[in-house]
């Protein structure tokens, strides 16, 4: 949760209060998954800046964040996503993407968990 941007287009203070308990218990069923797992099956992967919107490229010079990408946590719900980074086995918040904007590409093979 250090990670947590909550300016910006994407920052965590526009995560709605309705939504936050279903936002929680995803998170929380994600917990119980192996990461590479949710790899194999699509749920997470990495989305370079070039396939992002130009705001979101713009966003991350503006937080010091000026990376080649960001990984995308794709939830069950609607179009959320949860973006950031990936070190090891752990996954660090960044932005909350309830219309999927940060980057709109289909993933195409997506397999249940």
């Amino acid at each position: 949760m250090e990670q947590l941007d909550f300016g910006g287009e994407w920052g965590w203070s526009k995560l709605d209060p309705a939504d936050a308990s279903e936002l929680r218990q995803q998170l929380v069923d994600f917990e119980q998954v192996e990461l590479w797992k949710l790899r194999k099956a699509n749920w997470v992967k990495f989305i370079s800046t070039t396939e992002m919107d130009h705001k979101a490229g713009d966003r991350l010079k503006e937080i010091g964040k000026d990376d080649d990408g960001l990984w995308q946590l794709h939830l069950h719900s609607h179009k959320w996503r949860v973006w950031g980074f990936l070190e090891k086995a752990c996954f660090y918040f960044l932005w909350w993407d309830p219309k999927h904007s940060v980057a709109t590409g289909k993933c195409r093979n997506r397999k249940p968990i």
